[in-house]
């Protein structure tokens, strides 16, 4: 299934965005800015689901220190319903490109970079979906996702990753990841 996600509210601080097969659910990221904490929110039809954001400001602030950065993060971690999931683990591949690891609801849900300004989502090993970055001025959109069925009644899934990777990796981070 393909489907397109898009940015529909940008501000100094916040970054919204929606999923064309499922208007019900939003994702807002915070910018950081590279200095503060980065956060995302779930909404379904404007009740929070659930968050994913930086805990601790000590590693916030040691993860800016230039080269310092390329093998420390502040890693992410998700709550749902007054539990908190096991943080994020980031690793570097060849050529900067990043790759995360995140633990939500039973599940391991991994994030991979590509040189090409693409990204691919896994659950537990099995490949979900793959984003294509658009930086189309023209366009609102800025990602087509191409997504197995078994994922469509998880849009909320499809877009936090997708907004993660926008405002975390390529608006805050810029080329740290071998983003484009």
């Amino acid at each position: 299934m393909t489907d397109w996600i898009h940015k529909t509210k940008t501000t100094k601080h916040e970054v919204y965005y929606s999923i064309e097969s499922s208007k019900h659910w939003t994702v807002m990221g915070t910018r950081t800015h590279n200095l503060f904490q980065c956060e995302f929110e779930v909404y379904l039809d404007g009740v929070l689901q659930y968050s994913m954001k930086q805990v601790s400001a000590v590693k916030q602030f040691i993860s800016v220190i230039p080269l310092v950065s390329l093998f420390w993060e502040n890693p992410f971690v998700i709550f749902k319903d007054g539990t908190a999931y096991a943080p994020s683990k980031r690793r570097t591949k060849l050529f900067g490109m990043g790759k995360w690891d995140f633990d939500f609801e039973g599940s391991t849900y991994q994030v991979s970079l590509s040189p090409k300004g693409d990204h691919s989502l896994v659950k537990d090993g099995i490949p979900i979906a793959v984003y294509h970055r658009r930086g189309i001025a023209s366009h609102p959109a800025c990602f087509t996702v191409e997504y197995i069925d078994e994922v469509a009644n998880r849009p909320d899934i499809i877009m936090l990753f997708a907004a993660f990777v926008e405002n975390y990796v390529y608006m805050d981070r810029g080329s740290k990841y071998g983003a484009r």
